[in-house]
């Protein structure tokens, strides 16, 4: 089903079920990424993100504008 991966994702059955907008969703990763202080983010499943979170997020955002 693509829920698990090695790098953070926007799972497809997530994508299609829950995300209204992708727009939207995209969006509020940007600003997430614009935080100065953000030095990780803890997923409720898989690793802690700490190398480079706000990247991470930008790239979540850009992966939902495919």
């Amino acid at each position: 089903m693509g829920l698990a991966g090695d790098k953070a994702q926007v799972p497809k059955a997530v994508e299609l079920t829950i995300v209204e907008s992708k727009k939207a969703l995209g969006d509020q990763l940007q600003k997430w990424a614009e935080i100065p202080d953000l030095v990780r983010i803890v997923m409720s499943h898989g690793d802690i993100i700490d190398d480079s979170p706000a990247t991470v997020l930008r790239e979540l955002a850009l992966s939902l504008a495919e």
